[in-house]
């Protein structure tokens, strides 16, 4: 009971993760990109994460985190490009804080993989994995994979390979 009262009265840390998926329609295949994080940060592979920062909403954080980490630019006019799931990671990470992460789907078209450009501050590499080859051991923590798996069931529910209205790079 201690813990849960802890919990209560500790002060919220926002995060946001993104499961990104581009839809190659040249090949008509799917790809998840995936981020290793550096050494300092522990050399694992993970899907986009990052900080909501003061004054901004979660969509917002995801639009930044996006173009900080990746260099790639949506626009908020473009909203069909991103699908809130319903999914929220709450755990307590490696500082003691009580974090919310809220998990979201961006989707992507184009006939070609776009240029991407990492942030060395906390990545060294990148991949473009074929959604079809995507497991558990793809990921480090239970919850990015936790999250790849409740976007994968959107993006199969929009009948997608990439509708009208998405964000072609």
């Amino acid at each position: 009971m201690d813990r849960q009262n802890n919990r209560e009265n500790q002060i919220k840390h926002e995060k946001i993760q993104g499961v990104i998926i581009l839809h190659r329609e040249d090949e008509k295949k799917n790809y998840l990109l995936r981020l290793k994080t550096n050494e300092a940060r522990g050399l694992f592979w993970q899907n986009m994460t990052g900080s909501v920062e003061k004054g901004e909403n979660y969509q917002d954080a995801l639009l930044r985190e996006l173009q900080e980490e990746t260099k790639l630019e949506l626009k908020l006019s473009e909203a069909d490009s991103f699908h809130p799931l319903e999914k929220k990671n709450c755990y307590e990470d490696k500082f003691g804080r009580f974090v919310e992460e809220a998990v979201f789907l961006v989707l992507f078209s184009r006939n070609e993989f776009p240029p991407l450009s990492i942030d060395p501050i906390e990545h060294i590499d990148y991949e473009w994995k074929p959604l079809d080859e995507v497991t558990s051991e793809d990921f480090y923590h239970a919850s990015n994979y936790d999250a790849f798996m409740a976007a994968q069931k959107i993006f199969h529910a929009l009948r997608l390979p990439c509708g009208p209205g998405h964000h072609k790079l």
